[in-house]
């Protein structure tokens, strides 16, 4: 039973391929019940497959924009798994995830069209073939659904590109960014898009920091984060990230990070989201205490509240009508919104 519950959170977690690779060569693996390993290992093989075969289109893709003269940056899970990760086997990936310059979005768009991938009217950021998605990303923290999220920091994408680097993978040249904004794009994701859920993008940031840990600059983070107006999300992630894991920051960077005293909700709602398993969900709470602004602030409500006809299609089932669509939204809003109730009056550490 403890075995089942241990498999059942692994996946959960998405780390059922990582716990495989560090159990496949001691000597838990004769002591450990056959069923319990063949599953840890399907999902261990599964990945190898499946993010081999993402790096062959990514390869096509690459090699597609080259030729048109368009420049991409790879991001998260495929940037990560051949430089921080011990193989391609043990990071789980459902798509490809690519910055693309503003100016270069059309041609970009053109060219996935041209190689078979095409985007929904209700989700134009997202692409597909039958066989993998690829997601266009124009910024950092992509807004395309929700607009007003976008004030919420002040990344400077041109820094992104002048400070980026390159990898080889499926032995192609692909730009990725500096370790630096790496781990503020992994801090945005994880604080904006995932409420601090799901360990495996805290085992990023750890591993992340790990294979760069002798040439990480944090004073050149520090600057960054100060710069694009992020350090409270990377540092509510990175503090996280040290109860569940005991990352490699120095203590001295979180207290530069550490914003000021935050009142009473936001500070039960972030202790919550950092030690306790609640909803992803809390993620809007965090675009909403992030933006500086009453208009923003209440902008952000009316888009969540009643978002447009093509945010609902793309969130649940596109083939409703609208009335049903907008049913289902607020249904939804009701169910999350009293679990969130229920977790702030529950006191319990």
């Amino acid at each position: 039973m403890v075995l089942d519950e241990l498999a059942k959170r692994a996946h959960e977690e998405g780390l059922s391929a990582l716990l495989y690779y560090g159990i496949k060569d001691t000597s838990l693996l004769g002591l450990l019940p056959p069923e319990f390993i063949s599953g840890l290992a399907r999902h261990y093989y599964n990945n190898a497959s499946f993010n081999l075969f993402a790096q062959k289109k990514l390869g096509e893709v690459l090699a597609a924009f080259e030729t048109a003269g368009i420049d991409a940056i790879v991001l998260k899970g495929l940037s990560l798994m051949d430089t921080v990760y011990p193989n391609i086997a043990v990071r789980p990936i459902t798509d490809i995830d690519l910055l693309i310059k503003e100016s270069d979005l059309p041609r970009a768009k053109n060219k996935l069209n041209e190689l078979g991938y095409a985007c929904e009217e209700y989700c134009r950021e997202d692409f597909y073939n039958g066989e993998i998605a690829i997601d266009i990303h124009s910024s950092l923290l992509n807004s395309v659904r929700v607009k007003s999220r976008h004030k919420t920091c002040e990344v400077d994408n041109a820094e992104l590109w002048r400070d980026s680097g390159s990898m080889i993978l499926d032995g192609r040249k692909a730009r990725v960014l500096s370790p630096e904004d790496q781990l503020i794009s992994l801090c945005l994701h994880l604080f904006y898009h995932h409420g601090l859920k799901r360990l495996i993008w805290f085992v990023d940031i750890y591993a992340l920091l790990n294979t760069h840990e002798n040439v990480f600059d944090w004073a050149r983070f520090l600057d960054k984060c100060r710069r694009f107006k992020v350090k409270s999300p990377v540092y509510y992630c990175l503090s996280a990230a040290e109860i569940k894991l005991g990352t490699l920051v120095p203590r001295e960077v979180l207290e530069r990070l550490k914003p000021p005293a935050e009142n009473i909700l936001t500070r039960k709602i972030l202790d919550l989201a950092m030690h306790k398993d609640i909803s992803e969900k809390v993620r809007f709470y965090f675009i909403l205490l992030s933006l500086e602004k009453l208009k923003d602030k209440l902008l952000y409500l009316f888009e969540i509240i009643l978002p447009r006809p093509s945010v609902l299609r793309a969130v649940y089932l596109p083939g409703y009508s609208l009335p049903r669509l907008y049913f289902f939204h607020f249904k939804a809003i009701f169910v999350e919104s009293s679990k969130a109730v229920g977790s702030l009056l529950d006191t319990s550490p």
